[in-house]
């Protein structure tokens, strides 16, 4: 849930440039201590964890579209021949 409301915000295009403004992270945190009433997170807590995200989609997206990758959908794992893996730099 809480990264799930993250990414709503980035879906429904509520970025500037690819960030979220100060208010609208204030809206994230409300929604949050709203779903999530015993806990209570920072600006800085968000905006880690959101890139922490980024940086994992990144890396993602970066071995899916080198060729010989693919992307397994029934048991969610990305899928590689053994001489992709070999040229495998990250």
């Amino acid at each position: 849930m809480r990264t799930k409301l993250i990414h709503e915000e980035v879906i429904l295009g509520n970025q500037v440039g690819h960030k979220f403004t100060n208010a609208q992270w204030v809206g994230i945190m409300t929604k949050l201590t709203e779903a999530y009433p015993g806990y209570s997170y920072t600006l800085k807590q968000l905006q880690g964890k959101s890139d922490r995200l980024k940086q994992r989609w990144k890396k993602y997206h970066r071995l899916l579209t080198r060729p010989g990758f693919g992307w397994d959908d029934q048991n969610g794992l990305i899928l590689g021949s053994d001489e992709a893996w070999a040229h495998q730099q990250d």
